[in-house]
C-alpha cells in the first residue's frame, strides 16, 4: 500500500503540489489524470525519490520512503521517452538493472511474489528472468535488435520489461502510451491493464487523456493546478463529477455548461438561464437551491426534435463518425454540443433538443449539487 500525507511540493514561490493526501491499495491499478501542469510526472518523481517534497510523508506499507535513496525504494519506473540505452541491445537494456542489483530474484514463477533470492547474480538466473518477461512481452525475437530497430511499439514494451523484470513492489508509468499512434495506443494499454493483472502488482499510471484513464484504472484521480478534485471510480466520476472542472475535463466532447437561476412559479422550481428554461424533475421540487447555478448536460443527453424542447438552435458543423455522430450548434444560450445515434440534421438546419439528464453546480464554489445528475426522463 502507498500512503501520500499531505504531501506538497514548491520550486520557490511557485506551488506545484499542494498539501496531498492520496492512498493506492496493494495490486491497485490507479490512474492520475489532469491537464498538463498539473503535477502529475512531479507526483511520480517524489514517489520514486527523483525529487524531495516541501513537506509531507509518502508510506510503502507504513514504511516512510522519504529518508531512502532512489534505488533501495523498491518501484520501477516507465517514462513517456522510452529512455532506453541505443547502444545496448534489448536483451542488454532489460538485464541493465538486475546486473546492479543485489539481491538478484532467481525467477519469476507465482506471479514473481514469494519468489527465492540469492546472494549474487549468476549468468542463468538472470537469462531465466529476462527471458521470462520476454515472452510475456512478446518480444523474444527482439533481444538482439538495438532500440534503433525497433518500432515505436516495441521500444515501449522493452521499456515496460525494463521495469517489470526488476518484480519491484511498485510500477509509475508516465504517459508511456503518448508517443505511440491511435490503434496501438488501444492495443498497448488494453495489454498493460492485462499484464497488470497478472502480475498483481500495484501500480500508478500518470496520463492526460480521459480515454486511457477511464478504460484502465480501478480508480482515477483527477488532478488540477496541483490539487486533487475527486478520487473515485471511473464511472462515479463520469456519472458523479465532484465539480465543475472534472466534470467539463471528464467526458468527450465536454459537457455543456450554462449559468442559471432557480425561478419559483406557481409552486413549481425552474431553472431559468438565457434562451431556456427547465423545470426540476417533481422528486426534487422544494429542494433548496444556491441564487445562482450552473446546469451542465451532457452531449448524450439531449434528444434532437424531442418532446418539449428546452433548447432551440441552427446546426453550424456535424462530425460524422460512424455509429454516431457529433453537432455542433449555435443556440441563444450559446454553443451547444449534441452527440447523436440515429439520424443527424445537416448544417444550418434548425432543430429543438430536449433534455434527459443534467447536472447542477454552485456557480460561486464550483461544487456539485447532490444527487449530482438528474434525470427528466429515460
Amino acid at each position: 500500500m502507498l500512503e501520500l500525507k499531505q504531501v506538497a511540493k514548491h520550486f520557490g514561490e511557485q506551488t506545484v503540489l499542494a498539501s496531498l493526501d492520496l492512498c493506492v491499495g496493494d495490486q491497485e491499478l490507479l490512474v492520475l489524470v489532469g491537464p498538463s501542469g498539473c503535477g502529475k510526472s512531479t507526483l511520480l518523481r517524489l514517489i520514486a525519490g527523483l525529487e524531495e517534497p516541501t513537506s509531507g510523508q509518502i508510506l510503502l506499507d507504513g514504511q516512510d520512503l522519504i529518508l531512502r535513496a532512489p534505488k533501495d525504494r523498491d518501484v520501477a519506473m516507465v517514462f513517456q521517452n522510452y529512455a532506453l540505452y541505443p547502444h545496448l541491445t534489448v536483451y542488454d537494456n532489460l538485464a541493465f538493472g538486475l546486473r546492479r542489483r543485489r539481491p538478484l530474484t532467481t525467477k519469476l514463477g507465482e506471479m514473481w511474489r514469494g519468489l527465492t533470492q540469492q546472494a549474487c547474480p549468476t549468468r542463468a538466473a538472470l537469462d531465466n528472468q529476462v527471458q521470462q518477461v520476454a515472452r510475456l512481452l512478446q518480444i523474444e525475437q527482439f533481444l538482439d535488435r538495438r532500440p534503433s530497430e525497433l518500432s515505436g511499439g516495441q521500444k515501449q514494451r522493452v521499456a515496460l520489461g525494463r521495469a517489470m523484470v526488476r518484480n519491484p513492489k511498485i510500477y509509475l508509468m508516465d504517459e508511456p502510451l503518448s508517443n505511440l499512434d491511435a490503434q496501438l495506443r488501444t492495443q498497448t494499454r488494453t495489454q498493460i491493464v492485462q499484464w497488470q493483472h497478472q502480475l498483481a502488482t500495484t501500480t500508478v499510471y500518470v496520463t492526460h487523456d480521459q480515454t486511457e484513464a477511464m478504460t484502465m484504472g480501478s480508480r482515477i484521480a483527477v488532478m488540477n493546478r496541483g490539487c486533487l478534485q475527486q478520487v473515485a471510480t471511473p464511472l462515479t466520476v463520469y456519472r458523479e463529477p465532484a465539480n465543475i472542472f472534472v466534470a467539463g475535463f471528464i467526458g468527450e466532447p465536454q459537457m455543456n455548461f450554462f449559468p442559471c437561476v432557480p425561478t419559483v412559479a406557481l409552486g413549481r422550481t425552474s431553472l431559468v438561464g438565457e434562451g431556456f428554461c427547465l423545470s426540476l424533475p417533481p422528486q426534487f421540487q422544494g429542494v433548496p437551491l444556491p441564487p445562482r447555478l450552473t446546469i451542465g448536460i451532457r452531449p448524450e443527453h439531449l434528444v434532437l426534435n424531442g418532446q418539449d424542447p428546452v433548447f432551440q438552435g441552427r446546426v453550424e458543423f456535424v462530425e460524422t463518425l460512424g455509429r454516431e455522430t457529433l453537432i455542433f450548434c449555435a443556440t441563444p444560450s450559446g454553443p451547444l454540443r449534441v452527440r447523436l445515434t440515429s439520424e443527424c440534421p445537416r448544417p444550418d438546419e434548425s432543430c429543438g433538443f430536449a433534455v434527459q439528464a443534467f447536472h447542477l453546480f454552485d456557480e460561486t464554489s464550483g461544487l456539485s449539487i447532490k444527487p449530482s445528475r438528474l434525470v427528466v426522463s429515460e
